[in-house]
C-alpha cells in the first residue's frame, strides 16, 4: 500500500500543473513515511509550496466512552480454543438486554466469516423463551454489493415489529475493520446509536484503533460501550496504546 501511494504521489509531482493551482489533501490519519513522501514533493519540483497542517488532538477520546480490555488468555488468534473462549464472551455480551445494536470487528474477512457461523450456532443452541434471540449479520468487503446493502439495511433499520417494540432482539453487525471505512452508523430517520463496539481481534495499528474507535462515538447519541479482546502476548502493546489514548496522546497509526 506505502508503495502504491508512493507511486501517485511522484506522478503529482511529475504531472504539469497549471499556476497558482492548489491540491489539498485530506486524511484522517497518515504514516511517518506516507508524511515524508508528500514532504518529498517539494524536492521532485521547485514550483511545488508544500504545507503539512495537523490537527492535533482530533482523534481524542469522546468523553463517556467507557473501553474495558479483555484478556482472552495464551495461544494464537487461530486456535480453536481461543475463536471460542472469544464467541464465549461475546454470547455474555449480547444476552445483555441493554445492548439493541452490537458491532463486531474482525481483521479478515475469514475471521469475519467464521465468526458468523460460531456465532449462529450458540444462537441455535438458545432456547427462545429463555431470552431474545439475535440477529446474526455479516458484512465485509468481499461480499456483493447487493447482499452488502441488504446487511446493512437490516442492521441499520428494524423491522415494522421491531420498530413498534419497546424492546426488540439485539443486532449483532459482525464485519472488518476496512469493510467499516466511510460508514456512519450512528445517526438517520428510525436508527438508533451503536450501544456495544466490540474489537474481535485486536487493531493492528493505531490507524485501525482510531477509525474503529470512531464507530462508537459517531452521532449525538450517549458514545458506545468498547470492548478489546485481545491475547495474553498482546497485552503490553493493546495497554499501551490505551494509555496514550487515555492521557489524550497522539498514537502513531504505524507503528513500524
Amino acid at each position: 500500500r506505502m508503495q502504491a501511494w508512493e507511486r501517485v504521489l511522484q506522478g503529482l509531482g511529475r504531472a504539469p500543473v497549471a499556476t497558482r493551482a492548489s491540491l489539498v489533501m485530506v486524511t484522517a490519519v497518515i504514516s511517518q513515511r506516507l508524511a515524508c513522501a508528500v514532504a518529498d514533493l517539494s524536492a521532485w519540483d521547485p514550483c511545488w509550496d508544500m504545507k503539512q497542517v495537523y490537527g492535533r488532538g482530533l482523534h481524542i477520546t469522546r468523553p463517556g466512552v467507557h473501553q474495558t480490555l479483555l484478556n482472552c488468555g495464551r495461544g494464537s488468534s487461530d486456535d480453536d480454543s481461543v475463536l471460542a473462549t472469544k464467541v464465549k464472551l461475546v454470547e455474555s455480551m449480547w444476552r445483555d438486554v441493554a445492548a439493541q445494536r452490537i458491532l463486531i470487528v474482525c481483521n479478515t474477512v475469514s475471521r469475519c466469516e467464521q465468526v458468523v457461523r460460531a456465532l449462529q450456532a450458540c444462537r441455535a443452541g438458545v432456547t427462545p423463551s429463555q431470552t431474545l434471540l439475535p440477529r446474526i449479520i455479516g458484512f465485509h468487503e468481499v461480499m456483493p454489493a447487493v447482499k452488502r446493502a441488504t446487511a446493512l439495511s437490516s442492521f441499520c433499520h428494524p423491522s415494522s415489529e421491531e420498530a413498534t417494540a419497546r424492546s426488540g432482539p439485539p443486532r449483532l453487525l459482525v464485519t472488518t475493520g476496512r469493510a467499516l471505512r466511510g460508514l456512519n452508523l450512528a445517526d438517520g430517520p428510525r436508527q438508533k446509536p451503536i450501544d456495544h463496539v466490540i474489537e474481535f481481534d485486536f487493531p493492528p495499528d493505531g490507524a485501525a484503533y482510531i477509525q474503529r474507535l470512531g464507530c462508537a462515538t459517531r452521532g449525538s447519541q450517549t458514545p458506545a460501550r468498547v470492548t478489546l479482546l485481545t491475547l495474553e502476548p498482546h497485552l503490553p502493546y493493546a495497554r499501551s496504546m490505551l494509555a496514550h489514548d487515555a492521557r489524550g496522546e497522539e498514537i502513531n497509526p504505524d507503528p513500524r
